[in-house]
């Protein structure tokens, strides 16, 4: 036996479940768009917190 058959999975068969790649798709988006968003959000609230500082406000 081969190193490359250890370590490879080659069992052809079919997937029952025809929904799984468009919900692994939606579930990878919406984590994106989460990590996205909560970027955006925390750069907001960091120069939002330096504009305070900036300003004097405590």
């Amino acid at each position: 036996m081969k190193l490359h058959d250890e370590f490879v999975h080659d069992e052809k068969h079919k997937l029952e479940v025809k929904a799984g790649k468009p919900i692994a798709s939606a579930l990878s988006g919406f984590i994106a768009g989460v990590v996205f968003a909560s970027i955006i959000w925390l750069t907001g609230v960091i120069i939002f917190k330096a504009y305070l500082g900036f300003v004097g406000v405590q």
